[in-house]
């Protein structure tokens, strides 16, 4: 059981680097749009059907945000049937919980992190700077929230233990 739970807190180290580099490309994309951003004020928003562009893809930031938690959580729910061969086979239900896991945490950050390439879209655009810094900062905060836990790892691992 020792063995079981150090294994999985390395895996869950390794889930953690990957995060962190995805929150550090965030700081990329921070950069570049200060670096690219116009001097003085931004131009008005362009409209694509009807609706202003930066209007637009802020819209489509939170319907990504909404879409990632909800599919954060169908990737880590409970399936009614564990898969065969993980009966007492302490390893096998290690690989396999960190396997959902980190498939979950990347896919659902992955997903949190477009948010940022959005700001890129508008910044290079040249329309309103201001509403890329909010969504980059939008998209740091949906990361910090989607963060990798342990104890979601653990009740995962103790899922598939149980079977």
């Amino acid at each position: 059981m020792h063995d079981q739970r150090l294994a999985l807190e390395r895996g869950l180290t390794r889930v953690w680097l990957l995060w962190g580099a995805m929150l550090g490309s965030l700081v990329i994309y921070l950069l570049i749009v200060r670096l690219v951003a116009p001097p003085g004020p931004p131009a008005l928003a362009r409209e694509v059907a009807g609706f202003r562009l930066d209007m637009l893809l802020f819209g489509v930031a939170l319907l990504v945000f909404l879409f990632a938690g909800v599919l954060r959580r169908a990737l880590l729910a409970p399936r009614a049937e564990p898969p065969a061969g993980l009966e007492g086979a302490g390893g096998l239900v290690v690989r396999a919980a960190l396997s959902r896991y980190f498939i979950a945490v990347i896919v659902s950050n992955a997903l949190v992190e477009s948010v940022g390439i959005l700001a890129l879209v508008l910044c290079f655009t040249g329309l309103a700077v201001d509403t890329a810094y909010s969504l980059i900062f939008l998209a740091a905060l949906g990361m910090l929230l989607l963060r990798p836990r342990w104890t979601e790892l653990d009740a995962l691992a103790a899922g598939l233990r149980r079977g």
